[in-house]
């Protein structure tokens, strides 16, 4: 047994946050026996410092409970899934504790985007627990995981005006592109105001649309206002792009070479989305879509369709990370839920083609070597109802786009569990 994730002897915490959670278990399971302890990291086993981890007994059943802090940032309590999913997979074939039923305790009002994570997680409500934990109270509430009520997502909707089409016509646009015609990418930005420069996925100009259009350049949060004087500052900084960005790259360890990598991956499938799944249809692709959850937001890498109108969920990665299975995820559930709404036609999205009522595939695009080691465990917590794929692409990726694998990592139920709300 490794000490650094299970001390054999308990003794009085000297963590404050660790203690609290014992008292809270101690108080709430009255048969409760404390076992074992910590709340230090593990990177082995990928398990991070930021959650207590407690064994516990009531009487002859094991539990394993795991609590994040108030004081952590949200991100922390929505990365809590994976990191306990991980833990109780440790605890089953690593050592002599079994847990029976799983344990994880966050902070009140918390619980929306893990909730909602949860319910798509097989075992919930069984052997996999929620609780809501009040530590000045030193009390806890178990919430139904299944339980979601309405989900607080919102779609931005695509705008009818400026078509990329018009935009050439203005003197700023054709100001950019007449520098590298063949290497410059223009697409919208989210918010569908503005024109975003791109060479292999690293912006480096951006034209506001509006009665007045304004256009602005550099690389990184900090950019400068195109003026006239700036034309040679603006073809300079384009030559270093196309000098660096390139493979085989002059200098890999450069800037220009390694910034965006997962915005150069996403250029290339959108010459021809085709090259992830020839059923893709190439003519509905939505790159970059900004979605909310809650307070949570983001931005889905793509989301596409097959040829069919089944709606696609593109997640991509270019390196190791943990969480690529639940980002996934959020994703999807927000994709099915305005799915099933019929925002997406409502919002501009998809026209012409016929959407499938069918659940959205979700496909995990990374180069092969780059999935983290846990990515099989936790896709195989999730509910069969996810239609999961895994699609690995070559290390060289850069010099052209190649599937080497792909597999369907679990198939949709004929009867998935049902959900409240």
């Amino acid at each position: 047994m490794r000490n650094t994730l299970f001390p054999r002897v308990i003794q009085k915490p000297k963590d404050p946050f660790l203690g609290a959670v014992e008292e809270v278990l101690l108080k709430n399971f009255p048969r409760a026996r404390l076992l074992s302890s910590c709340r230090s990291p593990d990177l082995e086993y990928s398990i991070s410092g930021k959650y207590a981890r407690v064994l516990f007994s009531t009487g002859s059943r094991l539990w394993a409970a795991m609590a994040v802090s108030p004081t952590e940032p949200g991100e922390s309590i929505h990365n809590m899934l994976a990191a306990s999913l991980i833990w109780r997979d440790y605890l089953q074939s690593s050592t002599r504790w079994n847990p029976s039923r799983m344990l994880l305790l966050v902070p009140r009002g918390e619980q929306t985007l893990l909730r909602i994570r949860l319910s798509w997680i097989r075992g919930v409500n069984r052997n996999l627990l929620l609780g809501e934990v009040d530590l000045n109270r030193r009390s806890l509430e178990f919430l139904d995981a299944s339980d979601t009520g309405n989900i607080d997502t919102c779609l931005t909707r695509i705008s009818p005006f400026f078509p990329l089409e018009s935009c050439q016509e203005k003197g700023e646009f054709q100001r950019v592109m007449e520098l590298a015609p063949a290497q410059i990418e223009p697409l919208y930005g989210p918010d569908r105001t503005s024109v975003l420069f791109r060479i292999h996925g690293l912006e480096f100009a951006r034209l506001h649309l509006g009665n007045t259009p304004r256009l602005t350049f550099g690389i990184g949060p900090a950019k400068e206002k195109f003026t006239p004087c700036c034309a040679a500052a603006l073809k300079h900084l384009i030559r270093e792009i196309q000098f660096y960005r390139q493979s085989p790259a002059p200098d890999p360890a450069h800037p220009f070479y390694q910034l965006q990598a997962e915005r150069w991956l996403e250029s290339l499938l959108l010459k021809d989305i085709r090259q992830l799944d020839p059923c893709l249809d190439h003519r509905h692709v939505y790159p970059q879509v900004p979605m909310t959850l809650g307070r949570a937001r983001g931005i889905l890498d793509i989301l596409a369709a097959t040829r069919e109108g089944r709606l696609v969920v593109i997640e991509l990665k270019v390196s190791e990370d943990i969480q690529l299975p639940f980002q996934g995820l959020d994703y999807w559930l927000r994709v099915r839920w305005h799915q099933e709404r019929e925002d997406l036609s409502k919002n501009g999205y998809f026209r012409s083609l016929e959407l499938s009522p069918a659940a959205p595939l979700l496909y995990f695009v990374c180069p092969q070597f780059c999935y983290h080691s846990t990515f099989p465990l936790l896709t195989s917590q999730m509910d069969p109802a996810v239609p999961l794929h895994q699609i690995g692409l070559n290390e060289n990726w850069r010099e052209g786009v190649q599937v080497v694998l792909r597999r369907a990592l679990n198939k949709p139920s004929d009867h998935p569990p049902g959900r409240k709300g």
